[in-house]
């Protein structure tokens, strides 16, 4: 159906008539668009700025990014759940994306609903357990592309559909254990690195481990934006990944 956010006249008018269209919100927490309540964006100044900011710096990607840090201060400022801003904050550190990243081929893709549907991640889990955060952060389409494993295909698959012989990308299966839970050695409760019989140090994890969990990363897909109010293209990065 066709979408309501993209009738401006209705926010103007405060009209209530939308021509049948559905209004979708499918971000947690979020509520749906009151157009009784007149006009609440800023859309013709924001692209006045956008114009007379790409003049002076000459780069589309630098005018999206500070939209996401804007929102983020504003929330963690004004916030009364300090404890849990903090916890996220610090969850993020060990579970980032690049707050440039590109979500779009046209490379106009900063987009700031995607990267603050990724970080609302930590503090959702906050007080909770760390396997929900990388299960979540693992389906999230965000981490599927700065991680590089969105669209990727297993061996037989490629072989299948007749292409030259290629391997599944091993960047996700790989940063998930060195950077994101368990390391590079392991450790001992107080934290010492553990040593075998020959006095070395023992590694989590062996190139096996990493081809293995490589394959199980295949398959994965952005869903396709079939909701008016999710900033981005073709795809969505809010909803994730199947």
């Amino acid at each position: 159906k066709e979408n309501a956010c993209s009738h401006e006249r209705f926010a103007i008018s405060g009209a209530t008539d939308y021509w049948g269209a559905t209004v979708v919100c499918g971000s947690p927490g979020e509520v749906a668009n009151d157009f009784t309540l007149g006009r609440a964006d800023a859309f013709d100044y924001m692209m006045d700025f956008r114009n007379e900011f790409n003049r002076n710096i000459g780069s589309l990607n630098q005018y999206y990014i500070p939209y996401k840090h804007t929102v983020w201060a504003n929330v963690i400022l004004h916030s009364e759940d300090q404890l849990r801003q903090r916890v996220a904050w610090a969850l993020y550190q060990i579970l980032p994306i690049g707050g440039d990243l590109s979500l779009s081929t046209s490379g106009q893709g900063q987009t700031t609903e995607p990267w603050l549907i990724y970080y609302d991640i930590f503090v959702r889990n906050a007080f909770g357990n760390f396997r929900n955060v990388l299960q979540e952060i693992a389906y999230n389409p965000i981490m599927g592309r700065w991680l590089s494993f969105t669209d990727n295909k297993s061996l037989q698959y490629g072989l299948g559909k007749g292409w030259q012989p290629s391997y599944p990308d091993e960047n996700f299966a790989r940063e998930v254990m060195q950077l994101f839970s368990i390391g590079i050695l392991q450790l001992d409760v107080d934290s010492t690195q553990l040593l075998n019989e020959q006095g070395e140090v023992i590694p989590t994890y062996l190139n096996d481990d990493i081809q293995n969990f490589a394959r199980a990363w295949t398959g994965f897909r952005a869903r396709l934006n079939e909701r008016g109010n999710m900033m981005g293209g073709g795809t969505t990065h809010g909803d994730p990944m199947y």
